[in-house]
């Protein structure tokens, strides 16, 4: 999916922030193996989430990346893009249910 086939969703989904999923993500990082340390903040109602990984690679973040996908996601949809560097990786996500209503994600991925 490219950048403008993105922004048009973002815009056509109501996207908002909520403690209860602040808790799933919290609980679905806690799980995962290769996770050293990881935040959870919002800006604007966009979640931003930090993850350090103890082994770092294109790999590992997609892994990491599809594992909190398949535990968060909701039923209508899901879209994301992924930009990446040598040192980082990072991911915009959105995800809705038939009402249109859903989450807007920003993570970013690093080494230890």
């Amino acid at each position: 999916m490219d950048k403008l086939a993105f922004s048009d969703m973002v815009s056509n989904i109501q996207y908002q922030s909520d403690v209860g999923l602040k808790i799933e993500f919290r609980d679905c990082l806690k799980g995962i193996d290769n996770v050293s340390e990881f935040s959870i903040s919002t800006n604007d109602d966009i979640y931003c989430v930090m993850v350090k990984l103890r082994n770092y690679s294109l790999g590992e973040v997609k892994k990491v990346f599809h594992t909190f996908v398949e535990f968060t996601e909701y039923s209508e949809g899901t879209a994301y893009i992924r930009k990446g560097t040598d040192t980082s990786i990072k991911y915009d996500m959105i995800t809705y249910n038939s009402e249109k209503k859903g989450f807007y994600c920003k993570f970013y991925f690093e080494s230890c």
